[in-house]
């Protein structure tokens, strides 16, 4: 199962275990989609029919605020209400920034209390290198300053024991309870044990005081959360099993390094000491332990190696938490010893308080520290260094074809547009220079605000999603009309949340009743652009002032809109490409009639239909004297915007009615050769392609093979904002030998043993090499390489071959890898 997935049966164990238990409750579960939880709430639809059996209610929220506000308003039934239930068991899920975002509404609820058959989880999805997201993020010190308790699971298989124990514990001691899932576990999928779904509970004599009551006021919640519920939560730690786990026992006159790996990092951690340890740890000289609950510290967990190690290196991703808690416990308790992570002894930096740590950070700082102590440690591997390398274009995100955006974000010459959160915070890798920073969702248009009054420009234009505007960004325009700032906002009505999934915009509205609000709020003047114009107009009886124009006509719309003093509303009304493309193939809607292609005889290679439309579908193509255009039909979307281009080349081609595609006759005695078996502990592929080809639906689909065949396998994705033709990776491990819930999810640098590049940019790229290895590793490698971004726009490109192989051929020898076109 996936990480996400993981999530949804955590809902569903819930609820059979209290029935088993003899207590009748149901589930709710309420949130907003966000990196690297974008796809819970598809998740938790495709399982609906479960959730249904269980009683578990799935609510999607308009924002996270308001979620949390009704998770809480959950926990109240039995003070209020004449429920059938005895308790209502409850998880928020959101990214980073909706944490943020929900703090006060949890801030009350967790001072408030939670009812003693209810409970309630808070699942935050951590992007720590911002790779979805407009920051880099770190929840530790909110739940800190919240003042919840939380489980950080390394991995897929712990998401649902820690679960469980999180809404025991919330049930326990009154607190909501949180689950910290980053990147690498979210994006997971694994081969689960199913038989260590559900852990052993401390027994506890329940404490009737910690619960939700109905009006205490504001000091006493705030006293009954430190002097009753925490306290509650420390005494559960101290029995707990999943708040940590011992590797490697400290052992008294022996052990001189004690090392506390916090959350995920600790397999990485667990991989550095099996390549360092020479005796697998046995002399005892080095202690470690996996910390699964950074706060509240479970301190009498950590004693023996707080008072035995001579010194204490504590491994945690960006800045210090729990090194400075384990300070804090050494000052109190007046512990003689050494104490590392972000600086060691001395002062000096050790490991970056930003980012990620890799393999590499980790095995260098053990090794540094142990040899302060006279450690013996193997030898360091040397990792093969190339210090010329041919330089490459990144892969970076680019709109999908046909999609609405590429008329939609066109802005006339000279413009500062506002950049803000969704699909059409791609133009900033497009046009960097004629697009704004980044703002917070939500705060479209108020970057305006700030900036008119000592502009020389005297109107801006701000791009917003429909999504964002039924989340919060309406309130941005009511802003902007507060403030009378002359502003137009271009916003994409597109029937879908595309940066996410392709979700309905919950609580979203038609353009019609967008249109109405908008007026009614202040907006001067309103303008329907779209694609089909004359059947948005007959759609509704429509406000008089409210114009109508084809999407050929943005420009010439937005300069007239850009003279009302005031603020302004262009409505972009097109459906996304790529929602209309899955609709085709279930057959929801027709097919479109005709097929677009370019007569090579014709084509001049000008790219005029790549400008007019900004489409990846049209593509350069080498015939022998010179580049023409193609249309790739493996990635069209059939909006057929590219003929808005002056070309002559185009043809439409309709077929006859009754004409159906030729069934290809498979080759006769086609089996395919059993496999050669590979008698190695570990097996690592290394899958790079373009987001949104399906190497993420590839790596799931090696996973679940193993599975079928008893054999444990782990894969993670990096996808992210990338899944939109970025760049996209899965890093897959398969092995017969161990338990890989106890190793890194990522390939360690130098240990691939098959790098498949079906885009060969992505394979080539610097992250991609690095995990290859001269003696060991093998490559596949498509050399059909699609361009970067849109030729003959914005910043697109194409990359020779001979660079692709240049690079490669510094990490492998020639005949170490295949080319197939």
């Amino acid at each position: 199962m996936s990480g996400t997935e993981a999530l949804v049966r955590l809902l569903l164990e819930q609820s059979r275990i209290d029935r088993m238990n003899g207590l009748r409750t149901k589930g709710l579960v309420s949130g907003y989609p966000g990196s690297p939880l974008g796809g819970l709430d598809i998740a938790l639809g495709k399982a609906k029919s479960f959730l249904d059996e269980e009683g578990i209610y799935f609510q999607p929220a308009v924002n996270e605020e308001l979620a949390a506000t009704a998770l809480w308003g959950s926990q109240h039934i039995n003070l209020y209400d004449n429920p059938s239930v005895q308790g209502v068991f409850s998880m928020w899920y959101g990214k980073g920034p909706g944490l943020d975002r929900a703090m006060d509404a949890l801030r009350h609820a967790n001072q408030g209390g939670v009812a003693p058959h209810g409970g309630m989880v808070i699942a935050v999805g951590d992007d720590p290198t911002g790779k979805s997201s407009t920051l880099a993020y770190q929840s530790d010190q909110n739940f800190h300053s919240l003042g919840i308790p939380y489980f950080f699971p390394k991995n897929v298989s712990e998401i649902i024991p820690m679960g469980l124990e999180a809404f025991a514990l919330s049930r326990y001691s009154g607190c909501c309870v949180g689950l910290k899932i980053v990147v690498d576990t979210a994006d997971s999928n694994a081969v689960v044990d199913m038989s260590r779904l559900r852990p052993n509970f401390p027994k506890m004599k329940p404490n009737k005081l910690v619960h939700v009551t109905k009006h205490d006021p504001a000091g006493a919640r705030e006293s009954k959360l430190h002097e009753i519920r925490l306290p509650e939560v420390q005494k559960w730690c101290a029995k707990s099993e999943n708040a940590v786990q011992i590797y490697l026992p400290v052992k008294k006159g022996k052990t001189r390094l004690g090392i506390i790996g916090v959350g995920k990092i600790a397999n990485e951690i667990n991989e550095a000491l099996i390549t360092l340890l020479p005796d697998g740890g046995k002399s005892n000289t080095v202690a470690f332990t996996a910390l699964n609950m950074p706060w509240p510290l479970p301190e009498q967990s950590l004693s023996d190696m707080l008072s035995i190690a001579e010194e204490v290196l504590v491994i945690e991703e960006k800045r210090s938490f729990v090194e400075d808690q384990i300070a804090k416990i050494c000052v109190k308790k007046d512990r003689n010893m050494l104490l590392s992570g972000k600086t060691n002894p001395d002062g000096e930096n050790l490991l970056p308080s930003y980012g990620e740590l890799s393999l590499e950070n980790i095995i260098n700082v053990i090794a540094e520290r142990a040899s302060h102590h006279s450690i013996e440690l193997n030898p360091l591997k040397e990792l093969s260094l190339v210090k010329k390398l041919d330089e490459i274009p990144v892969r970076q995100p680019y709109y999908c074809a046909g999609c609405p955006h590429n008329s939609s974000t066109k802005a006339s010459d000279g413009e500062i547009v506002g950049m803000g959160i969704g699909c059409h915070s791609i133009s900033g890798f497009i046009n960097p220079d004629a697009i704004t920073n980044f703002t917070q969702m939500g705060g479209e248009g108020a970057f305006w605000i700030g900036r008119a009054p000592f502009s020389e420009r005297s109107h801006s234009f701000q791009n917003m999603g429909d999504g964002t505007y039924a989340h919060s960004g309406y309130l941005g325009v009511r802003a902007a009309v507060a403030a009378g700032v002359n502003i137009t906002f271009k916003m994409l009505v597109n029937d879908a949340v595309a940066m996410t999934g392709g979700q309905s915009a919950q609580g979203g509205s038609s353009p019609f009743s967008m249109a109405q609000q908008l007026l009614a709020e202040g907006v001067k003047k309103v303008v329907i652009v779209s694609d089909q114009p004359d059947q948005i107009r007959k759609s509704a009886r429509w406000p008089a002032t409210v114009d109508f124009f084809h999407r050929d006509k943005t420009l010439k719309v937005q300069d007239e809109l850009s003279q009302i003093k005031g603020v302004s509303a262009l409505l972009h009304v097109q459906t996304c490409a790529t929602e209309l493309r899955r609709r085709r193939k279930r057959k929801t809607i027709p097919q479109r009639a005709e097929r677009v292609y370019i007569n090579a005889a014709v084509c001049e290679g000008c790219g005029d239909c790549a400008k007019s439309s900004n489409c990846v579908a049209l593509k350069p193509k080498f015939d022998g004297e010179a580049y023409k255009r193609v249309i790739d039909h493996s990635v069209c979307n059939d909006d057929y915007s590219c003929l808005d281009g002056f070309c002559p080349s185009f043809v439409a081609v309709v077929p006859r009615v009754g004409d159906a595609r030729k069934k290809i006759k498979l080759p006769e005695n086609g089996k395919l050769p059993d496999p050669v078996i590979l008698d190695k502990e570990i097996t690592n592929i290394y899958l790079a392609g373009i987001g949104g080809t399906g190497i993420s639906t590839l790596s799931a689909v090696l996973v679940m093979a193993a599975r079928l065949d008893d054999i444990y396998a782990q894969a993670v994705s990096q996808t992210g904002l990338s899944q939109k033709n970025g760049a996209v990776t899965s890093q897959i491990r398969i092995t017969k030998s161990e338990d890989l819930t106890l190793r890194m999810s990522r390939i360690p640098d130098g240990e691939a043993d098959l790098l498949l590049a079906c885009d060969a940019v992505v394979g080539v790229a610097d992250n991609s090499l690095k995990t290859l290895s001269k003696n060991k590793s093998q490559a596949i490698i498509n050399i059909d390489v699609d361009p970067v971004g849109v030729v003959g726009f914005g910043n697109g490109t194409t990359v020779p071959e001979k660079v692709i192989f240049s690079r490669l051929e510094k990490f492998l020898d020639s005949k170490k890898f295949s080319t197939y076109n």
